[in-house]
């Protein structure tokens, strides 16, 4: 903290995600001006650009929230004196992705990992990486019809959700006054984390295609692949005779 112009004794709310419309800095944003307003030792911490054409202006953003500017950092503000990811995870006492879809969510395990509590929107990657005490979850926001709100998002069609503003404002006040919830979270966070090895995630994947495959029945193959002419392109096709070569539309087939 010290090398990153950060007062030792600061809560330090961050968030470390790409600058783009599903990651919803703005809403980090907002929870955060509502929640620091009693709080002079808030901080709020982006670790991404300040300005990206997939997302937002990020300052211009704060501004137009009301959020004072001395109350945030950026990636760029500090990343030439504290170069190492885990040591900018570090500077953090709640990780908060509030993200509305996620396939993964590698950020939220890289947090956990550091022993840093994360707090997220109760969907997608990160109910199943935050359930059972790992964190807190963050209920969808709610529609007329009491089910979550849901918008279907540009990339696929998928289902977006967001987060509960007042649950999220609360989540922050809880982890703010009790540094024992905090901690106890996060050692959670931390032990499910180190045990997500490569040799885990492979023989959870392994299981299932197992599975998979005692369930399925048995499928024939179609006559062209038995006699050697796959139906779709193939990069290495190049040296074949013309007429042997598969229609290519475009380089992407496969």
């Amino acid at each position: 903290r010290k090398r990153a112009g950060i007062p030792e004794d600061a809560f330090v709310v961050s968030m470390f995600a790409m600058n783009q419309g599903r990651k919803q800095q703005p809403l980090v944003m907002e929870g955060f001006a509502a929640f620091c307003q009693d709080k002079p030792d808030a901080l709020l911490y982006f670790d991404c650009a300040k300005e990206s054409p997939a997302g937002w202006s990020l300052p211009k953003m704060a501004a137009n929230i009301g959020l004072d500017a001395k109350r945030i950092m950026y990636r760029d503000d500090i990343v030439q004196r504290v170069p190492q990811i885990r040591e900018r995870y570090a500077l953090s006492d709640v990780h908060s992705p509030l993200a509305s879809r996620e396939g993964y969510g590698l950020p939220v395990h890289e947090a956990a990992a550091c022993g840093i509590v994360n707090v997220a929107l109760d969907w997608c990657a990160a109910t199943e990486m935050l359930e059972n005490g790992r964190g807190i979850l963050i209920p969808p926001m709610k529609g007329s019809d009491g089910k979550p709100f849901m918008l279907r998002g540009t990339w696929g069609g998928a289902h977006d959700c967001f987060p509960d503003m007042v649950e999220y404002v609360k989540a922050l006040n809880l982890l703010y006054t009790d540094r024992t919830i905090r901690e106890r979270l996060a050692r959670a966070g931390y032990e499910w984390a180190i045990a997500q090895t490569w040799e885990t995630a492979t023989n959870q994947l392994e299981a299932v295609i197992r599975e998979a495959v005692k369930r399925k029945p048995a499928v024939k193959p179609p006559p062209e692949v038995k006699e050697g002419k796959w139906p779709f392109a193939m990069s290495n096709t190049a040296g074949a005779a013309a007429e042997d070569r598969p229609v290519v539309q475009n380089d992407h087939n496969i």
